[in-house]
């Protein structure tokens, strides 16, 4: 994206009307060649008069460039939905629904399907699906609440420590060179996290954990380095788990500070929305907005999957 698109004021100059917005996402999803939505053909694709609209000469089917995204069907116009996106790449911990509702005057009920549909965008990212390599951090965390901030009469007993009682256990492997993945396992029992690891780092890793014994045996496939935090040790030169430690406080900030409380049924997406910031970091609000583009196409969402 060049600098004419830096800052919200500039990107709300640059596509100021719904026909700049079409003409941007025609330019991303096809670069010159249109593509069939419904059935993939691309030899002979016409187009109507009204410059957004085309049929193709196999399937006989009408298609825009809105079709099998998560612009498919919406009522908020794509002035607004590329607002929305910038806003949501703008600010680093994310946005509430309130906020965005207020600042693109929508309902909130609008304002909070359009962030999950910009949130299912980023779970479509290949970053969740690659085998990670390089020096590897893996950890664990608990999301939920704390008994000392609970009313006495609503205070759950045995709930300390790594219960699941009233917490959520998220999973993390993050690549220093690559990124950071996570999970959202109902357990961590030590066979299945490890099937995990397995699966999702390469075997010429280093690989960098705590001394939870869930990653007893590791030794065996990786180049396994302990860092002992219950003995006071927090890194062994360049051996430590600091960086996912670190990403663990964003996630955590996030939640508690902008979307204030989050459901154990959406967690994992508010998680895969971190890590998708976290791995673009480097890029600036410009480069997330551009990527967040193209992770729409082909990845419909309805309120109905939504809720479900």
């Amino acid at each position: 994206m060049d600098n004419s698109t830096k800052g919200i004021f500039n990107l709300i100059q640059k596509f100021p009307t719904e026909e700049k917005c079409i003409a941007y996402l025609e330019s991303l999803r096809w670069n010159e060649k249109v593509i069939c939505a419904h059935c993939g053909y691309d030899e002979k694709i016409y187009k109507f008069k009204d410059n957004k609209t085309y049929k193709c000469a196999s399937c006989k089917r009408n298609f825009t460039v809105l079709k099998n995204t998560i612009f498919e069907r919406t009522h908020v116009p794509l002035t607004k939905w590329f607002v929305a996106i910038y806003l949501f790449a703008s600010h680093k911990k994310g946005i509430s629904s309130h906020q965005l509702a207020r600042d693109l005057d929508i309902t909130q009920p609008n304002a909070w399907f359009l962030l999950h549909r910009i949130r299912f965008a980023m779970n479509n990212s290949l970053d969740f699906k690659k085998v990670l390599d390089g020096i590897i951090e893996i950890d664990e965390t608990y999301v939920g609440g704390k008994n000392k901030n609970r009313h006495w009469n609503k205070r759950i007993p045995n709930s300390q420590g790594r219960s699941l009682a009233d917490k959520s256990a998220i999973f993390g492997i993050l690549s220093r060179e690559s990124g950071v993945i996570t999970f959202h396992p109902k357990r961590l029992p030590q066979k299945g996290l490890q099937a995990i690891i397995k699966a999702k780092v390469s075997f010429d890793s280093i690989v960098n954990t705590d001394e939870y014994r869930g990653y007893f045996g590791l030794n065996k496939y990786f180049d396994h380095r302990v860092v002992n935090h219950g003995g006071y040790q927090y890194a062994n030169g360049e051996f430590h788990t600091n960086s996912i430690e670190g990403f663990w406080s964003w996630l955590k900030r996030s939640i508690l500070g902008i979307y204030h409380s989050v459901s154990k049924k959406y967690l994992m997406k508010y998680c895969r929305e971190m890590c998708f910031r976290y791995n673009l970091r480097n890029k600036g609000n410009e480069g997330i907005f551009e990527a967040n583009l193209f992770q729409c196409f082909d990845c419909r969402l309805t309120y109905k999957d939504l809720i479900s």
